[in-house]
């Protein structure tokens, strides 16, 4: 039987449905954003969290499970269409953009993470008076990274949260705190303060 002879039957449209792109979940209430996602099917992903809202206790799961309470759904938007290798970079682009403009999203349970690069890193270590060894960030496993004091301190390790919380070079933090009668938390403190803009940059 062909399709056609059913008089009530309506084709929708799919074929939009498996561009990738990053998405939004806006309240349906007060139109604010409340998620960003990335995915190669925006809608598939959507009625995802739908179906996953009772069963997870998060703080994305727990709100859409008020709204399908109250017999309303999140509205999908897509914010930018992009190519499945660029769907991580833009994802932290719009989580940052958004975060930065009073989002409060619900992504990483409303706490802000750091999206390090090499670039940035060096960056705030030429600041802190020295140089990034490690070049392959990225699996690194959560293990700390290979730094370089320009102070004549040699080569030590230190995590990447470390470094964006102001910590250095130990030696240099003690010649810091005697020079300057300083405590180690506010010879840090200074560091970051210095150093703000790069790291607001890593800020998603």
């Amino acid at each position: 039987m062909e399709i056609s002879t059913i008089t009530d039957a309506i084709e929708i449209d799919v074929s939009h449905s498996f561009n990738s792109c990053i998405y939004a979940l806006v309240d349906p209430k007060t139109d604010r954003i409340r998620y960003v996602g990335k995915s190669t099917s925006a809608e598939t992903r959507y009625f995802q969290h739908i179906s996953e809202a009772g069963r997870n206790k998060n703080k994305l799961y727990s709100w859409i499970k008020q709204l399908l309470k109250s017999d309303l759904f999140p509205k999908l938007y897509i914010l930018e269409k992009c190519t499945e290798e660029q769907l991580s970079e833009k994802e932290k682009y719009w989580i940052k953009y958004l975060n930065d403009n009073g989002a409060n999203l619900f992504n990483f349970g409303g706490k802000r993470h750091y999206h390090y690069s090499v670039k940035n890193l060096n960056s705030i270590a030429n600041m802190f008076g020295g140089k990034l060894i490690s070049q392959n960030i990225s699996n690194s496993g959560g293990r700390p990274l290979e730094w370089l004091c320009l102070n004549g301190h040699g080569i030590f390790f230190k995590y990447t949260n470390e470094i964006v919380n102001g910590k250095w070079c130990s030696k240099c933090t003690k010649d810091e705190k005697i020079k300057t009668g300083l405590s180690s938390s506010e010879v840090a403190n200074n560091r970051v303060n210095n150093a703000k803009e790069i790291i607001g940059e890593m800020l998603t």
